[in-house]
């Protein structure tokens, strides 16, 4: 269950199979794809078959098939047929960037949410809500299954924020993700980052300036 829409599926026999099994494999419902062999595998035939797919319908029961009459490279037939089915996951967050539980995170950060499946962008901007509040601009893409937010203003120092995405977001399918998704992330401590000349420098011109920066605006009467 919860497979992603866009994976692989791998069939694995105990002696190597030729290029004939490819069509004797059948998935319903159908996925745009195509078997190939284990790369890397030394020879033209291999005991391990892949096969990669993307844009698979989201919480749908995929079934697969091998029939009887499939064969290994000598001939040998299976046994019997085989059969087996997954669920892909529902619309929900796959991944966000900063990760959940991020620390260090720069002040000057975008975040990006991803999902499954194509978001209606018309639900994105009521579903979102960060705490503590902070102003930024919402960009989701028509078509797209992520979208980025943006802050107005720099992320507060040594800050815990967490995001919120409620169930009013919508595939463009019209499904709703099943309950809310948090996560949070902390910002970086006002700190220094580099220093030029580097600590420990030898020989540095008797003309060289001197900069430092630091991870957050600077407040210049300090």
């Amino acid at each position: 269950t919860s497979v992603l829409t866009s994976s692989h599926i791998d069939l694995t026999f105990n002696t190597p199979v030729d290029s004939t099994i490819f069509a004797l494999v059948q998935i319903q419902p159908p996925l745009a794809g195509q078997w190939k062999f284990n790369a890397g595998f030394p020879g033209p035939d291999s005991s391990l078959i892949r096969f990669t797919y993307q844009n698979a319908m989201i919480d749908t029961v995929y079934s697969i098939a091998v029939g009887a009459l499939a064969q290994d490279k000598y001939g040998h037939r299976l046994a019997q047929s085989f059969t087996s089915s997954f669920r892909t996951t529902g619309f929900m967050v796959t991944g966000t960037s900063p990760t959940s539980g991020s620390t260090g995170v720069s002040s000057s950060a975008t975040v990006t949410i991803n999902f499954p499946a194509p978001i209606d962008t018309s639900t994105v901007r009521q579903a979102f809500s960060i705490t503590p509040p902070i102003d930024g601009s919402i960009h989701p893409y028509a078509g797209g299954s992520s979208f980025v937010f943006e802050p107005n203003t720099r992320w507060k120092a040594n800050t815990t924020y967490t995001i919120t995405i409620s169930t009013a977001l919508a595939s463009a399918g019209g499904v709703h993700p099943s309950q809310p998704y948090s996560f949070s992330f902390t910002t970086a401590p006002f700190q220094l980052t580099t220093s030029t000349p580097r600590d420990g420098s030898i020989d540095v011109p008797l003309t060289r300036t001197i900069s430092v920066t630091f991870s957050d605006l600077v407040d210049t009467g300090s």
